[in-house]
């Protein structure tokens, strides 16, 4: 497996993720079963007399295979002689005229999906007793960033809404992918959900060409999660002091400085990349599979910047560690009022607020959907939920159903394919 590299510019940087070799594998839907129209043999059927006379009981055919059976046909090209015709075969009756094969098929294609409500009783019966056991919540990134403590503290209250657990499974890598692709390849039962966030489900298909899910017709949507800002951060040994600083930096020195996020095409990265396309500057992005190691290569200086969230940052801003030079929002944030928006510091158009939302492999039955939908939305209503995403300055989404996530993806992944058209961002 080879690594990605994301190029900006003319430099380039190993990050610490890889693309999954898992095969991909497919499922055809049932068949819907056509009619068969039976015909009964002929009476006026009659076999060949049998060249070879009998022997032992045992007649032989015209090719001279012997048949244990003398009441069925000989084996081998023996003919059969009809005393007359054979019978017609059945057709459809038609309104008007003859009905062509071509309209026949599509009538009993229409027939049979009219029956195909009678072909489905074990999905409904599975939907009506659904959960029967715990789920899997598949986050696609490391353990401890604000994706996995955000699901952990979902899962622990929609686990007791469904009356089964709920167990969190960390499959980070290629920027969210890795683990978009083991949910989009699930059974389409509703045992297996995604955290999916701004980057494996808007940016990757325009970040890698060669992926093997489609966010729009493998995976199916339950319920919006919320939408939090980033925090632009670097080390106090940094000269900076101002996100203009920072800025005038940059533009000073083309690709002579670095910044981290969580991987390619991820909400932090497009962030980073919204201010260096607003102002013109130029960064080289280094992306880390563990937002943490990012973290800590920022404090240790071997980085120089990074966009992260507050949840994850603000503790290293607190106790000295970190500088936070600007958040992206349009607002400030509750948990830190003393940072300046990107507004506010000169750069309205470097907003950039990332999302994420509740998904599942398509195919899932509408019923199962709609239950993880309500178990969701009840979880986001109890108050120590909401404590806790008040405290990582996210709003959530209460409201954002199946059909209204789906029209925010079909209007976000076009959205951001032009961000990264125009940033030039890929992996090598």
């Amino acid at each position: 497996m080879a690594p990605m590299v994301a190029r900006l510019g003319s430099r380039r940087l190993k990050p610490s993720v890889y693309f999954s070799s898992t095969a991909q594998t497919t499922s055809k839907p049932p068949a819907i079963a056509s009619q068969i129209h039976a015909m009964r043999p002929s009476p006026g059927l009659v076999l060949p007399r049998p060249a070879g006379g009998v022997q032992g009981g045992r007649k032989r055919g015209a090719a001279g295979m012997a048949s244990d059976n003398p009441g069925t046909l000989p084996r081998g090209p023996a003919r059969i002689r009809r005393s007359h015709p054979a019978p017609a075969r059945p057709t459809l009756p038609a309104r008007t005229g003859t009905l062509g094969r071509g309209q026949a098929m599509r009538r009993l294609a229409r027939r049979a999906l009219l029956a195909a409500p009678m072909l489905l009783p074990g999905l409904r019966a599975a939907a009506q007793g659904f959960p029967a056991r715990s789920l899997t919540w598949i986050v696609p990134f490391a353990a401890g960033g604000i994706t996995d403590t955000s699901a952990r503290t979902l899962a622990q209250r929609m686990g007791q809404v469904l009356g089964q657990s709920v167990v969190v499974e960390n499959r980070p890598g290629a920027g969210g992918t890795i683990g978009a692709e083991a949910v989009a390849r699930s059974a389409p039962d509703g045992y297996t959900f995604l955290y999916g966030s701004q980057g494996p489900m808007a940016s990757a298909p325009a970040m890698f060409p060669g992926l093997r899910y489609d966010p729009q017709r493998d995976l199916a949507p339950v319920h919006g999660l919320g939408a939090s800002p980033h925090l632009i951060v670097c080390a106090p040994s940094r000269p900076w002091h101002s996100l203009a600083d920072l800025v005038a930096a940059a533009r000073a020195r083309p690709d002579g400085l670095t910044y981290a996020s969580v991987g390619v095409g991820t909400s932090p990265h497009l962030a980073a990349e919204t201010l260096l396309q607003a102002t013109g500057a130029r960064m080289v992005h280094a992306p880390y599979a563990n937002g943490t190691q990012g973290l800590n290569d920022v404090i240790a200086g071997r980085v120089d910047a990074m966009w992260d969230y507050p949840l994850t940052s603000l503790g290293h801003v607190r106790e000295g560690r970190l500088r936070a030079l600007a958040v992206t929002d349009g607002q400030r944030v509750r948990l830190a009022p003393e940072v300046p928006t990107v507004a506010e510091a000169g750069f309205a158009a470097a907003e950039s607020v990332p999302w994420a939302g509740l998904f599942v492999a398509a195919r899932t039955p509408d019923a199962v959907i709609a239950r993880l939908s309500a178990a969701l939305r009840e979880a986001m209503g109890d108050p120590k939920v909401q404590e806790f995403f008040d405290g990582t300055a996210t709003v959530l989404w209460p409201e954002m159903g199946p059909q209204e996530l789906r029209a925010f993806l079909a209007a976000e992944i076009p959205r951001i394919a032009r961000l990264i058209e125009r940033s030039g961002a890929r992996p090598g």
